[in-house]
């Protein structure tokens, strides 16, 4: 008999963490011009078990989106050239199937960010003063009402 290999009779090479792993994890994009930002937000979704891609230009996003099979958008509202009110307003369009989830990420006020989700049909918003709790029940609660988390 051949000694345990930890693969419980599965082929070579998968072991208990594969096995385990029946899901893929949930897609996001974090866009901001900001690098400290996107590190900052990158981090605590990757150690919450999503998969994170960023990108600091907004131009990106709509391909990015529909390339990467990205779940959620975490966007920034004002950045350089493209504002996150026209991101969110052009993967709109193209995203009428709903794949991709916009959740605005932003310190403008919080009236400002209403009326930006009603007009662009985002998903909902954060502002970057919440702490990161929230930030992270707010993606679960958006992703669970699609089905992903």
């Amino acid at each position: 008999m051949a000694p345990f290999d930890g693969t419980l009779g599965e082929p070579r090479g998968k072991s208990l963490t594969t096995l385990n792993q029946t899901r893929a994890k949930p897609r996001s994009l974090v866009v901001d011009d900001c690098r400290t930002i996107l590190a900052l937000v990158s981090h605590l979704l990757k150690d919450a078990g999503y998969e994170v891609t960023t990108c600091e230009n907004p131009i990106l996003v709509p391909a990015l989106i529909f390339r990467e099979k990205i779940d959620l958008v975490l966007l920034d509202v004002r950045m350089p050239g493209l504002t996150g009110e026209w991101v969110a307003e052009t993967v709109a369009d193209k995203n009428r199937s709903g794949a991709a989830r916009i959740l605005f990420y932003s310190s403008e006020p919080e009236e400002h960010l209403k009326h930006l989700v009603e007009s662009t049909g985002a998903a909902g918003y954060v502002q970057k003063s919440a702490d990161d709790s929230t930030l992270l029940h707010t993606i679960s609660r958006m992703l669970n009402q699609r089905g992903d988390a």
